[in-house]
């Protein structure tokens, strides 16, 4: 690993800027609600399908990790993420993921994932729906491609229906409800539980030491770990050259990457299968 590089903190214009003596500047920026790329992926094994690429940072490592990227509480978007599924997530164990997101400063959203899964799988009547997603998701170790279909959620909806308020079938659109009958394991929204919510920060990196923006999300888990990852979007054909950047930027910072890569929400469903909602 290479040593940490001197750095000066500055404000401009309300934006922290990290100046480096010997690394890339760093812009800091609260992260944004995920950009609508419903184009993206929507064309089989064209230019324009798009893979996230993912890395954990090691859990003993995240207080450096905030430091070295200067990941600031008052920087943050926050958000409160849901999980619904099974006691025994039986939709994960089929391949589907039903998610709900409260964002602080934007509109909230729902999403049906499904995955492994690509495009050519998906009933034709889903194909052309401006919310839907396929793209690879990418971690050092493996990839996998899925289809994702988010719908905007009324504001205090998600926390209504955490309190009980409102049936968890209301935070999903019909073509959520119908791609999940289509394409799921028989389950509908009624049968699932509440599971959350995993409080969240988010931030928006931008650097020339990298072809995109980068995101960096941190998750507080029920059993008081984190989970920091660091994700980038770049086309497919791209996604080779851009691992391979994105290891260099976290390995030029001195931080290792977490022994057990991929998915952080297995990780958020297996702590939270049997935790009470009331206790949040």
């Amino acid at each position: 690993m290479t040593s940490a590089a001197r750095c000066g903190f500055i404000f401009v214009t309300g934006v922290l800027v990290v100046a480096c003596s010997s690394e890339h500047e760093l812009d800091v920026s609260p992260g944004e609600a995920d950009v609508d790329e419903a184009a993206a992926g929507k064309a089989d094994g064209s230019s324009s399908q798009k893979a996230e690429l993912k890395v954990v940072i090691d859990s003993a490592q995240i207080r450096r990790a905030r430091s070295r990227l200067s990941l600031l509480n008052a920087d943050s978007e926050t958000r409160r993420i849901w999980f619904y599924d099974t006691p025994s997530l039986d939709l994960y164990e089929a391949g589907v993921i039903l998610r709900a997101r409260e964002i602080d400063g934007a509109v909230d959203d729902s999403t049906i994932k499904l995955r492994p899964f690509e495009m050519s799988q998906l009933e034709t009547r889903f194909r052309s729906l401006d919310d839907l997603k396929c793209e690879i998701d990418r971690d050092p170790d493996s990839e996998s491609t899925a289809c994702s279909l988010k719908s905007d959620v009324g504001e205090e909806h998600i926390a209504d229906v955490g309190a009980y308020l409102r049936q968890v079938r209301g935070l999903f659109s019909a073509e959520q409800e119908d791609m999940l009958a289509a394409h799921g394991p028989g389950l509908t929204p009624t049968d699932c539980e509440r599971l959350g919510p995993i409080p969240a920060r988010v931030w928006t990196i931008e650097t020339d030491a990298l072809p995109k923006k980068l995101t960096a999300e941190l998750w507080y888990m029920p059993d008081g770990g984190q989970v920091l990852e660091l994700s980038m979007k770049v086309d497919a054909a791209d996604a080779d050259d851009g691992m391979d950047a994105l290891l260099d930027f976290v390995d030029g910072r001195g931080l290792d990457l977490d022994a057990v890569q991929g998915s952080k929400t297995k990780r958020a469903l297996d702590a939270l299968a049997g935790v009470p909602v009331q206790q949040y």
